[in-house]
This record gives C-alpha cells, structure tokens and sequence, in this order.
C-alpha cells in the first residue's frame, strides 16, 4: 500500500539524516579541534619568534656596543701614535727657520679633526648604548 510506502521512505529518509547529521558533526568536531591545535601552534610560533627576535636584537646592539668599543680604542691608539708623530715633526722644524709656525698650524689643524673625530666616535657609542639599554 502506499502509505506503508510513504512511511517506510520516510523512515529510511529519517535514518539517512540521522547518519549525515552525525557524520556532519563528527566532522565540524574534528575540524573545530584541529583549528584548535592550529591556533596553539601558531601562539606557540608567535611568542618563540618574539624571543628570538629579542635576544637578535639584544645580541646585536652587544655586539656593535663592544666593536664601538674596540674602534674607539683603536682610533684613540692610532691618534696618539699621530700625536707622537706630530710632535716629532714639530720637533724637527722648530731647527728650520719658518718651518716652526706653519707645521704648528698644520699640526693644530689636524689635532682639530681628530678631536672631532673622536667625539663623533663617543656620541655615537653613547646613542647606540642608550639604544641597547
């Protein structure tokens, strides 16, 4: 008959949606759980690049503070060897008439630029400390 038939479709049809809901949300369980464990490791991503970011960084600005330090160090051995050349210099044309003024200028002139220089190598030292700090 064709109400036995209608029913017996219609319960087929109701057990066809029962196993499509159920797989349906066994799916979207199993997706929420892995969107889950994709935010975790992306959190967990997140803070170790930030820490290695960090310490990059903090090793770096170490780094460029001590090799300030060296190349002031150097240029300031470098300049006191000049100095002492210098006054070698001075030394040997103070016997040469004339020669005495003009080396004295010469020889202030560039104790000038080296000073500057020197300074310039400092405050740049002490920026890039301030930074590191």
């Amino acid at each position: 008959s064709a109400q036995q038939t209608l029913n017996a479709s219609m319960r087929e049809y109701a057990d066809w949606s029962g196993r499509v809901l159920t797989a349906v949300q066994e799916q979207s369980g199993a997706a929420l759980h892995a969107a889950g464990d994709i935010s975790a490791r992306l959190d967990d991503s997140s803070r170790r690049l930030s820490e290695t970011y960090s310490d990059f960084v903090d090793d770096l600005s170490a780094a460029f503070g001590k090799s300030m330090g060296m190349f002031d160090e150097n240029i300031t051995s470098v300049l006191k060897a000049l100095q002492d050349k210098l006054d070698d210099l001075k030394a040997a044309a103070d016997g040469v008439p004339g020669q005495g003024a003009r080396l004295q200028k010469e020889t202030e002139a560039c104790a000038s630029a080296i000073s500057q220089l020197q300074r310039a190598v400092t405050d740049l030292t002490k920026a890039m400390n301030r930074e590191g700090a």
